[in-house]
């Protein structure tokens, strides 16, 4: 049985997308919080910019905070909403069942794969975690699986890349930064001659291959829900070898980071990530992505400026692209 999402198709843009929440998602008391058009409309606006795929219910995405039908809703309509571009959906839960239970209601929806973390209450030793991928992969052949490494959610990172890259429909993973822990998952694969794929923050990625040019040209991108156009502006000059272009766009991403980390504390940031991260998507304007569904974090008023001067900073650097984009197209 074919995948429908390869090794192959891991490449361009992932894009990390919020559940867009109606007006009273923030009441303990309220069902059904599922902006249902903006969904569509964010997830056509995104495909229709050249975005390669999307990654549903992350963090950001607020996996943890909707109920069955919400995510059965949201997850149904983003996979409609696209035609050719790649949905992922975010089945991770509490355990193996229903996590599989999940997966397979994006498959029978017509999600191409999963960004998939682990179970969330009990740590999982290496042996587990592959025990666990492994069982959730043999129940769904037919998508392609990204793993969700955040040690923070899953209480360690994953070590054991060299079994996991084993598994016949494990097509890749999303790694945060350059450090030991990023070049050691590469180094894991390719030891074990594995047939998958790291995907790269969006900012970090003209470093990494300035390093290692024979690194995939993909990354994953949260920015890319704030304006597309700057992460596929880099792609481009990536792809055309123009690599002073692509430092400088990702210059300015970091530029537009520099906010968005509370006092640049990871732990704070890990505590309130849905909440600053809809802060700055509501600022930046590419898409309304509603309240913060319960439980309330208490986000921190700093924080959440943060977070908004992340988004006017951001849509700063794509109306720079944009009008850069325009005058090319003129000359």
């Amino acid at each position: 049985m074919s995948l429908r999402l390869t090794v192959e198709d891991v490449s361009g843009v992932f894009a990390i997308v919020p559940t867009p929440a109606t007006p009273d998602a923030n009441d303990p008391d309220a069902t059904d919080t599922v902006d249902v058009d903006e969904t569509r409309r964010a997830i056509r606006a995104l495909e229709d910019a050249g975005v390669d795929a999307v990654m549903l219910n992350g963090t950001s995405g607020e996996a943890f905070a909707l109920t069955p039908d919400e995510w059965r809703t949201f997850t149904e309509t983003a996979a409609d909403a696209a035609d050719e571009m790649h949905v992922l959906a975010g089945p991770t839960t509490l355990n193996t069942r229903t996590t599989i239970e999940r997966a397979e209601f994006a498959r029978d929806v017509g999600c191409s794969g999963l960004l998939l973390g682990r179970p969330m209450w009990n740590e999982l030793s290496p042996d587990a975690t592959v025990n666990f991928y492994e069982e959730v992969a043999d129940a769904v052949p037919e998508l392609g699986i990204v793993a969700y490494d955040n040690p923070g959610a899953f209480k360690r990172k994953i070590t054991s890349w060299d079994r996991l890259a084993e598994i016949e429909n494990f097509v890749g993973t999303k790694a945060v930064g350059l450090g030991p822990a990023y070049w050691e998952t590469i180094r894991q694969i390719r030891a074990a001659d594995g047939d998958m794929r790291v995907l790269q923050m969006d900012a970090y990625l003209p470093a990494a291959r300035s390093w290692h040019s024979d690194l995939p040209l993909v990354c994953w991108s949260s920015s890319a829900s704030c304006g597309p156009s700057p992460v596929l502006a880099m792609m481009d000059a990536l792809e055309a070898g123009a690599y002073e272009r692509a430092f400088d766009l990702s210059e300015r991403m970091a530029w537009s980071f520099e906010t968005f980390f509370p006092n640049g504390d990871m732990a704070a940031f890990g505590r309130h990530t849905p909440a600053i991260v809809k802060a700055r998507m509501r600022e930046a304007g590419f898409l309304d992505p509603g309240p913060v569904r319960p439980p309330n974090p208490m986000t921190p008023e700093s924080y959440l400026d943060g977070g908004r001067e992340s988004g006017r900073r951001w849509k700063e650097v794509v109306a720079a692209v944009e009008e850069t984009d325009d005058a090319a197209a003129t000359r």
